[in-house]
């Protein structure tokens, strides 16, 4: 998958007020009407993976151009000709002329012309057409891994590489209605004003994947790739054998289970067992015997791992390779190969890769699940207690390990005037070759988040459309298929929109954290603090007017992180200061040890005198004021 904006798409925009009255009620149906109520509050000023727009041409757009306009050509307005001016002719003339030809491509002003269809051909606006990645909808550890960071009182900031906020919005529950259990999606839309006078709407498009029951799921084979080397000593270990227990605790009668440890060498542990339910002892006795020694090698591993998986195939049944690490290990262009190939299913032999980091916020290297997974079409979790284990794959082992939809690809046909302005989604372009397709686990949704900008703010019509379009593969069935939705703006935003506040407070505390690294890297520790405090509002007034336990969640976590953020500000420029120079002064100390505690005790009252909790910093443990 690439990360980031492939591109953006490209329209002709002819400028409406040209085209009839833009204060004429009476074209079209009328203008859009918004009675008022709640908009979004989205910071919209990065894309979906902060520090990247995704393309190479270093101008923060998302295009190829060299240019910032956001457009595809290389001048620097916004339409998609090639002058100057921000009309779509080829003259240099803005707006385009009544009817005196120049040479260029001219449009009569004259014409009273109402919107949408009624234009006559060759005026009619071109529609944007865009197409949508938001990447697998159990593609999540994100979200995890930064709760684990937020919730370690010992980690500091969060580091904005670390956040894709389409795996936020994947992590947390949205609530849209499931489709038929005969199909295996079904599409809706949600849209708002986000800042009409500016022409800027925000879209929430959710994909949701349908129901199934335990006993209508395929069966299982499972093959555990377990890293057991010297690194994974201690917690990361005791949380790999957390998450076995929990895929045990799913497993049924008729699924089987295969193990491979690697470290510096390879072992198979278990060669095809046939389960026999729920929590298999034979099962269980493979997984408490695990321990951690040795040195990595991932390659040997997977060969081992995978080679396993082929050769107990499980013919119409789920087959998953679940691989489980620290993140230690570096991973090669052989082994991205090896996982590529077994996704893509020769000869229609199937193995998805399950990806689990484990370990805590402050060690996990999240480099090689992120990589492994996107060639391995599968899930994407971090485990960092076996409360988590427990989540990812016992409350949600069908979302996690099974799909319900292949290659998923969304459409999306924008309103005239419309184009895309921010997008928040892993990869989106005008070329659906460009886009890669993505997979669908039921009870799942995908989140294609974007706010779209019109460039005629005065001429949004009540009947323009946002259609959509959305083709798949039946996993269970392997037959393609399509699901589709069009919507007038009217009916949008006279549609309630929970799923989209939800969504918008969710972006928002990703945002935030992520702006907040920025504005420390840049020197303003007061412009951070104020951000935290302006995105917990945000969340905080959400969380309230849902009833959302997602949403209370990140607001705690988002408490949290402001806190920590108060205390690190008062260590750094109030009491740490002192306490390096008593640290530096025991270097001379004959007794360092007992020097180094005569230092910690002033340090950690003044963190308490300051109204800080002692505890966040480890220096400060046992301390008590």
């Amino acid at each position: 998958m690439n990360r980031g904006i492939i591109s953006l798409g490209t329209a002709i925009l002819i400028a409406a007020c040209a085209l009839w009255s833009c204060n004429d009620d009476s074209a079209g149906g009328g203008l859009l009407q918004w009675g008022g109520g709640w908009t979004p509050e989205g910071k919209w000023g990065a894309d979906g993976e902060f520090g990247s727009d995704g393309d190479a041409d270093g101008d923060g757009d998302g295009d190829m151009d060299g240019d910032s306009d956001g457009d595809s050509d290389m001048d620097t307005d916004i339409d998609t000709d090639t002058d100057i001016d921000t009309d779509a002719d080829t003259d240099t003339e803005a707006p385009p002329d009544a009817g005196e030809d120049d040479g260029g491509t001219d449009v009569d002003a004259g014409q009273a012309l109402p919107p949408n269809g009624a234009l006559p051909q060759g005026v009619v606006p071109e529609r944007e057409v865009l197409y949508l990645s938001a990447d697998d909808s159990n593609s999540q550890s994100s979200p995890a891994l930064i709760r684990s960071m937020i919730e370690d009182p010992s980690f500091g900031i969060i580091p904005r590489s670390e956040i894709r906020i389409w795996e936020f919005l994947n992590y947390y529950n949205f609530g849209y209605e499931p489709p038929d259990s005969a199909v295996p999606l079904a599409v809706t839309q949600q849209f708002r004003p986000y800042d009409m006078a500016e022409g800027l709407y925000a879209l929430q498009i959710g994909v949701q994947g349908r129901h199934i029951t335990e006993a209508q799921r395929r069966p299982v084979n499972v093959t555990f790739i377990l890293d057991n080397s010297g690194s994974m000593q201690g917690q990361s270990i005791a949380l790999l054998k957390a998450t076995c227990r929990a895929i045990a605790a799913s497993l049924r009668e008729g699924d089987r289970a295969s193990m491979v440890t690697w470290n510096s060498s390879q072992t198979i542990v278990l060669d095809s067992l046939a389960v026999s339910g729920p929590d298999d002892p034979a099962l269980l006795a493979a997984i408490d015997g695990l321990s951690a020694n040795g040195s990595t090698d991932l390659h040997s591993g997977l060969v081992v791992g995978y080679d396993l998986a082929f050769a107990n195939y499980l013919e119409g049944g789920l087959n998953r390779a679940v691989l489980i690490s620290d993140g230690g290990a570096n991973v090669g262009i052989t082994d991205e190969e090896i996982i590529a190939e077994a996704a893509a299913g020769a000869e229609g032999e199937q193995v998805y890769l399950v990806g689990v980091g484990v370990g805590t916020g402050s060690y996990y290297n999240d480099l090689l699940m992120d990589t492994v997974t996107d060639v391995g079409k599968g899930a994407s979790v971090f485990v960092d207690s076996a409360d988590e284990a427990h989540k990812m794959f016992e409350d949600r082992f069908l979302s996690t390990m099974e799909v319900t939809a292949l290659d998923v690809q969304v459409e999306m046909t924008l309103p005239p005037y419309f184009t895309m302005n921010q997008y928040f989604g892993e990869e989106y372009s005008d070329d659906p070759e460009e886009v890669e397709p993505q997979h669908l686990a039921p009870y799942d949704a995908m989140i294609y988040q974007q706010l779209i900008k019109t460039s005629e703010p005065d001429a949004v019509y009540a009947d323009y459309t946002i259609d959509l379009k959305v083709t798949y593969t039946d996993a269970l069935t392997g037959e393609p298929g399509e699901a589709s939705t069009s919507s007038t703006l009217q009916a949008l935003v006279d549609t309630p929109c929970d799923e989209l506040r939800k969504g918008d407070s969710i972006v928002v505390y990703a945002q935030t954290l992520g702006f907040v690294d920025l504005l420390l890297e840049e020197g303003d520790s007061a412009g951070a603090i104020e951000e935290c405090q302006n995105g917990l509002a945000i969340v905080q007034g959400s969380a309230a007017e849902l009833g959302d336990a997602d949403l209370d969640e990140i607001a705690g976590l988002l408490e949290t992180y402001c806190g920590k953020l108060a205390c690190s500000e008062a260590m750094i420029y109030s009491c740490q200061g002192e306490y390096y120079e008593c640290q530096s002064a025991c270097y001379d100390s004959e007794d360092y040890e007992a020097c180094l505690s005569d230092c910690t005790g002033p340090f950690c009252s003044c963190v308490d005198g300051l109204g800080c909790d002692p505890s966040t910093f480890s220096e400060c443990e046992g301390f008590e004021a």
